[in-house]
């Protein structure tokens, strides 16, 4: 279709998005606050206008075609940096907002015991923090900056790696008291992770413990879950040496010695690409990089 102006109608592009990221123009039209009909017929008119199919239409529902996951990343951009824009207007000019998402774990037992500095040393930086419980988590997030933990080959290059985590047993003091090498472990009450790689047996396999076997196992969905577990005193779970420093420097818990191996992954930093840089995205990343690497 030949036009004069190259941006089609923002409600086009909102439909499209929304379709996008929903897979469902049902689901689309419940988030948007009109009819199902109208989503379509939106983002039908997005397609005659950009002249390319922007959805497999199927019987089991909406597939993105090549031409809509190649055009999806400018739609999300345009928005992010529509979002930002008015965000900054709207706000005091004195306050300049950031929002970070993490982590879940990190951000419970690491960022939340540390952002408060970042807090005095820039007052008018307003802070927006919300938890990610998995990697997908991550998907549509419109953060200024996201904290992972994953491989540094997923993140890209332009990543900043915070920790070299160790995987180490930690427990409360009384049960620390019963514990003299890794063959008593068989004996207590196990906190087990599900979904994730730094679990049990990947503990037992560095250690080369393959034929301990633990008669007490309990499994939880997430790290925070379990460590929260042994801290009131129900057991003996994994934990992140980073993530788990204050507490053991308080003598909530121990570290069981000689008992530590390295994590499969790490905690990771990164801007994200749908948002434009800003200088508190900036301040904030320099004031992690000197908390974990200077």
């Amino acid at each position: 279709m030949n036009n004069q102006r190259s941006t089609p109608p923002l409600h086009w592009l909102k439909a499209f998005e929304v379709s996008a990221r929903t897979l469902s123009f049902t689901h689309a039209a419940e988030e948007l606050l009109i009819t199902q009909s109208a989503v379509s017929k939106q983002v039908k008119n997005l397609e005659y206008y950009l002249n390319a199919n922007l959805f497999l239409r199927e019987r089991g529902g909406l597939r993105l075609s090549e031409a809509g996951k190649n055009y999806l990343p400018s739609v999300k951009r345009g928005f992010a940096n529509l979002e930002q824009g008015t965000r900054s207007f709207l706000s005091h000019s004195e306050n300049v907002d950031l929002t970070i998402k993490s982590n879940y774990a990190f951000a419970s037992f690491w960022l939340c015991q540390n952002i408060g500095e970042f807090m005095d040393i820039y007052p008018m930086v307003r802070c927006t923090i919300s938890p990610a419980l998995w990697e997908q988590d991550f998907s549509d997030s419109r953060a200024d900056i996201e904290i992972h933990y994953g491989e540094k080959e997923t993140f890209g290059p332009m990543t900043l790696q915070l920790t070299e985590e160790q995987l180490v047993p930690v427990c409360t003091p009384k049960i620390f008291s019963r514990i003299r090498g890794p063959e008593d472990l068989a004996n207590e009450c196990i906190l087990d992770l599900t979904g994730i790689g730094d679990n049990w047996d990947y503990w037992s396999t560095q250690m080369n413990l393959t034929d301990l076997v633990f008669r007490n196992r309990h499994f939880f969905g997430t790290f925070v879950l379990a460590l929260n577990m042994a801290l009131e005193g129900r057991g003996i779970t994994l934990a992140h040496s980073t993530l788990v420093k204050s507490i053991v420097d308080r003598g909530d818990l121990v570290m069981l010695p000689n008992m530590s191996v390295p994590s499969r992954d790490n905690y990771f930093a990164l801007q994200n690409s749908y948002s434009p840089a800003s200088e508190a995205s900036g301040q904030f990343l320099e004031w992690l990089q000197q908390k974990f690497i200077n």
